[in-house]
């Protein structure tokens, strides 16, 4: 999400000492960057787009016990995380198994 924090990040890094890191580390770390900050900043949601979530979220009927609420980013990373994103089949096995009457 798109927040203050980025905008002020360079500024609050220079405050504070970096630990020293080996050559192949700070390649590495370069190389992430390069791959990551490209996605990060083609997917990152701004404040209003979350707060419209939210507030569909409170207002539906049936939430569910969890969502994603960036699509764009790494989508399939998530799925993989989770079988059931929703939470839906979760919640109705413990509805069965721990409230459903018999």
């Amino acid at each position: 999400m798109e927040t203050p924090i980025f905008e002020s990040i360079e500024a609050w890094t220079k405050k504070y000492d970096k630990p020293t890191a080996d050559q192949k580390t700070l390649e590495l770390q370069g190389a992430y960057g390069a791959n990551f900050n490209p996605v990060m900043n083609s997917a990152m949601q701004n404040v209003k787009e979350v707060a419209e979530i939210v507030k569909n979220i409170i207002l539906s009927e049936k939430p569910n016990l969890r969502y994603q609420t960036n699509d764009t980013f790494n989508p399939d990373e998530i799925k993989a995380k989770l079988a059931d994103p929703t939470g839906n089949v979760l919640v109705e096995m413990l509805n069965k198994k721990y409230l459903a009457k018999e």
